[in-house]
């Protein structure tokens, strides 16, 4: 069995950057932490700029580690997504033809956070919410109809 973590580079636009500071050398040590004291076999490097992704995954690599490339788009277009995921896709292919252990992840939370999959008055906050109250109105109904449901359905 494979155990693995998340890697947050940086996933919200603008100033609500999840991470606003990034350190190469903070990240080697992260790694090395990771591999070593959380025994990990794959690290998910998730993010919303491909060259941030790309060095973490490189230290991935370096620590001997699988990594999973995750570009993470964040407000941005089908057209901006596409080309998010190209450029990750190069980048990722890159990394294994180097010799790393690469998987490519590109289908996280598309419908929460990109253009046009729920309707909602804000951008990324506003699509969050949605998805949370129709979350919560789902599971009431299922809740409603017996613990198998409820179960079944969550």
């Amino acid at each position: 069995m494979k155990r693995g973590i998340n890697y947050d580079t940086g996933f919200l636009p603008g100033d609500d950057l999840s991470r606003r500071s990034f350190d190469l050398e903070d990240v080697e040590r992260d790694m090395r932490t990771i591999a070593r004291d959380l025994h990990c076999d794959s690290v998910r490097i998730s993010g919303g700029d491909p060259g941030r992704v790309t060095a973490a995954a490189e230290r991935v690599v370096a620590a001997g580690l699988e990594v999973w490339f995750a570009p993470f788009p964040v407000d941005l277009t089908e057209d901006e997504m596409s080309a998010l995921f190209a450029e990750s896709a190069e980048r990722a292919e890159a990394l294994r033809r180097a010799g790393g252990d690469v998987v490519l992840v590109t289908g996280c939370e598309i419908t929460a956070f990109g253009h046009g999959f729920i309707k909602a008055p804000a951008p990324t906050r506003g699509r969050a919410s949605a998805v949370a109250r129709r979350g919560r109105c789902r599971k009431a109904r299922c809740a409603t109809r017996g613990s198998r449901s409820a179960i079944s359905r969550n």
